[in-house]
């Protein structure tokens, strides 16, 4: 009888383990999931200002403004056709590449009608692309 007691114990403990791990794998994963939208889905929500979100679009590359003092990179994002326009404020320094960008990906939160960025990913064309035309004769 202290066999079966034993691998009942065993039994409970692994389960207890497993349970363990799921719900600190779970409670991880939920409170760093970060939801991605286009300027075009962003309008039709109702974001709660505390959900930390993620947000792409084109740059609007009239709109840079960059104090290093601060460092405030001040610009909006936009959809491809220009239609809608998001403004952006990331205090951290100026990617290098930003004015080349195809595309830029900001996570942070969005107040006021305005999003502030906590990090910011830059998309650039591919040097591949650039050889290509070149080989096309473009």
């Amino acid at each position: 009888m202290t066999g079966n007691k034993k691998r009942y114990q065993l039994g409970v403990g692994i389960a207890i383990l497993v349970g363990a791990i799921a719900y600190l794998v779970i409670a991880s994963l939920s409170s760093t999931g970060v939801y991605y939208y286009t300027l075009d889905e962003l309008k039709d929500l109702a974001i709660d200002p505390s959900q930390k979100i993620r947000v792409s679009g084109a740059l609007d590359k009239e709109s840079v403004e960059y104090d290093p003092s601060g460092p405030v990179l001040r610009f909006r994002l936009q959809t491809e056709d220009g239609d809608e326009k998001l403004p952006v404020v990331f205090r951290d320094v100026m990617p290098d590449n930003l004015m080349e960008s195809t595309e830029i990906v900001v996570t942070g939160l969005l107040h006021d009608g305005a999003f502030y960025a906590e990090s910011m990913l830059v998309k650039c064309p591919s040097r591949y692309e650039a050889a290509e035309e070149e080989l096309s004769g473009e």
